[in-house]
C-alpha cells in the first residue's frame, strides 16, 4: 500500500476527533448558533435543535453541505491537505483504510493514492460525526461541545 517508513515517529493522526472537530469549526465560522434560543441557523433556514424533527432535518441538511466542503472532507476540490500530510494523516490508520476501501468499494489505483483515501475516509466518517457534533450542541451547548471536539 504506501511506503510509511519516513512515518514511524508519527503520532497517530485520529479521524475520529479530527472530523467532529472540522464539523464543529464549520458550525461556528459559517452559521448562526443561539444558544439562548437552541437553534442553528443554515442558509437562512432555523434548526430548533430540541425538536426532533429539526433536529434530523438539520443533521441531513448538514451531511449534504459538508460532503462536498473542502474544510471538512476535501470533496469538492478533491484535496482536504497536500498529498504529504494526507499521507502522514493515513499513517498507522491501516484497518480505517480497510474499512472505508471495502464500504466504498475503492479500486486498489484509487488506495495508492493518499489524498483520496484521506478524502475518503473523512467522507465516511462524517455522517456518525454530524450527528455526535449536533446531539452535543442540542443537549449541551457551544461551549461544552468545543471542550469536548477542540
Amino acid at each position: 500500500m504506501f511506503d510509511y517508513t519516513p512515518f514511524e515517529k508519527l503520532k497517530t493522526y485520529d479521524y475520529n476527533k479530527a472530523v467532529p472537530a472540522d464539523v464543529l469549526q464549520w458550525l461556528i465560522d459559517e452559521t448562526e448558533i443561539n444558544e439562548a434560543e437552541n437553534t442553528v441557523e443554515v442558509n437562512d433556514a432555523v434548526y430548533h435543535l430540541a425538536d426532533p424533527q429539526e433536529l434530523n432535518d438539520l443533521i441531513e441538511k448538514l451531511d449534504e453541505i459538508l460532503w462536498i466542503e473542502d474544510s471538512v472532507t476535501g470533496n469538492g476540490s478533491g484535496t482536504y491537505q497536500d498529498a504529504w500530510k494526507a499521507k502522514c494523516n493515513l499513517w498507522n490508520n491501516e484497518d480505517l483504510i480497510e474499512e472505508v476501501t471495502k464500504e466504498f468499494e475503492i479500486s486498489p489505483e484509487k488506495v495508492k493514492d493518499p489524498e483520496h483515501m484521506d478524502i475518503s475516509i473523512r467522507c465516511y466518517l462524517l455522517s456518525g460525526s454530524i450527528y455526535e457534533v449536533v446531539d452535543a450542541l442540542a443537549k449541551t451547548g457551544l461551549e461544552a461541545a468545543k471542550k469536548r471536539f477542540f
